[in-house]
């Protein structure tokens, strides 16, 4: 009677050991929560940032250092996430330290844009429009056509992220890599 409990405790241990690894992040929407709530309840207790979810469409690898998402929004200012769905102007790539779903500020903070043509240092200047339409999210991948003319891409690991920027017109073509800091204290050195 043992042999025979022992036996079908070591088949089914098998079984489930051999059992197919699925791909979950198919069902992962990254873009949940970067836009405002519309729902009646949301609508009667919410007022200014309670309406949104804070949420940014990061693309990370669980526990990572730095999340990597697109941006719409330049500052560090509190309950501020760096990605607004309703926002039609891209910014960069920002490496972040977000806690989503928070109405916390971001710290540390720095974008890196790809700039095609004359180079603009100013956000005002640099901003780009852009359409949900091209661009891509998924936790592990991030793309976004700007204008028909540069296609960016980016990835993660654990400590960093790896971007690709394909120019799509023959032209000048410039990373701008700038600090977020709201109070102008961050720095970068290269």
């Amino acid at each position: 009677m043992l042999v025979k409990k022992y036996s079908i405790f070591i088949f089914l241990l098998l079984i489930l050991a051999s059992s197919q690894a699925q791909n979950l992040t198919r069902y992962v929407q990254p873009m949940a929560g970067t836009a405002a709530a519309t729902t009646a309840a949301a609508l009667k207790h919410g007022g200014g940032t309670e309406l949104y979810a804070n949420t940014i469409p990061a693309v990370t690898m669980p526990f990572a250092m730095t999340q990597w998402t697109s941006q719409t929004e330049t500052s560090e200012n509190k309950c501020k996430p760096p990605y607004a769905y309703k926002d039609s102007l891209f910014t960069g790539f920002r490496g972040s330290h977000w806690i989503s779903g928070s109405c916390m500020q971001d710290y540390g903070s720095f974008t890196v844009m790809p700039i095609s043509g004359k180079l603009k240092t100013k956000a005002t200047d640099y901003a780009v429009p852009f359409s949900h339409k091209n661009e891509t999210a998924t936790p592990y991948y991030y793309q976004v056509n700007l204008q028909q003319k540069i296609l960016a891409e980016i990835t993660s690991t654990l400590r960093c992220g790896m971007m690709q920027f394909t120019a799509k017109q023959a032209d000048s073509l410039y990373l701008l890599i700038t600090p977020n800091s709201d109070y102008r204290e961050g720095f970068i050195k290269v």
